[in-house]
């Protein structure tokens, strides 16, 4: 009786980890540029997929979001920078101080919100996108 307890409370478990998690992202690289990627963001609530505050009052389902690479810095998360490094095979340790500049899934979280919830808004104080 307690493995099949701990089965059905492992199996809420994992069941639950998976139903607290709204947000899906497919991604494609772009062919032009290595500092773009288009990524398909879906974000939903409860079940149900969430609109967007932009001007075409988007429903957040595989909706395409180009996501250019910009400074961290700008939005005051510089100690998020990605760092070239290893291969995990060999450790994952950073090789040196340079900053990969490819987009990551934190600019993909700033231009969705800045587009999708701000309404074309920036994060930045004084700008506009």
């Amino acid at each position: 009786m307690k493995k099949l307890n701990r089965f059905i409370a492992g199996f809420l478990s994992i069941l639950m980890i998976t139903a607290i998690l709204p947000i899906s992202v497919f991604a494609k690289e772009e062919t032009g540029g290595k500092h773009s990627v288009t990524v398909y963001l879906t974000v939903s609530e409860d079940g149900f997929y969430t609109i967007g505050n932009d001007d075409n009052s988007t429903t957040m389902a595989r909706v395409p979001v180009t996501v250019d690479y910009f400074d961290l810095a700008d939005y005051g998360l510089q100690d998020y920078y990605r760092y070239e490094a290893d291969s995990f095979e060999n450790g994952g340790k950073y090789i040196n101080e340079k900053i990969v500049e490819q987009p990551t899934l934190l600019h993909l979280f700033i231009t969705a919100l800045e587009k999708y919830y701000l309404g074309g808004e920036t994060l930045i104080t004084g700008t506009d996108a």
